[in-house]
């Protein structure tokens, strides 16, 4: 509720983990980063996650968990869902050229 008048304004970026939740009139576009889950684990044992939490993101990834949420969301509006592959911290550079020549078409 809270986001709504921000929304309603448009021009927004929203960097969240999942999409099931949202207004799925507020977005144009939505993209999913994925990555190898041997490198996930990596990154979140470095972060000192609990394995708990670890084992979670892992089946979450593997699952494709995120990824069905959005397509689900946006199945009435037809919007366009692309997803980017980081591997590296490199690959972020990539991801964020390529988020910026998709928003700039629309």
């Amino acid at each position: 509720e809270c986001m709504t008048p921000i929304m309603e304004k448009g021009g927004n970026v929203v960097d969240y983990h999942g999409s099931d939740f949202f207004d799925e009139d507020w977005f144009d576009i939505i993209f999913c980063l994925r990555t190898d889950t041997a490198v996930l684990a990596g990154r979140l044992e470095e972060r000192q996650y609990s394995e708990i939490k670890i084992k979670n993101n892992l089946e979450s990834e593997i699952l494709q968990i995120l990824l069905e949420e959005a397509v689900v969301s946006t199945q009435s509006t037809g919007h366009n869902i692309f997803t980017q592959t980081n591997l590296y911290d490199s690959d972020s550079v990539h991801s964020q050229f390529n988020l910026k020549v998709m928003i700039s078409k629309i």
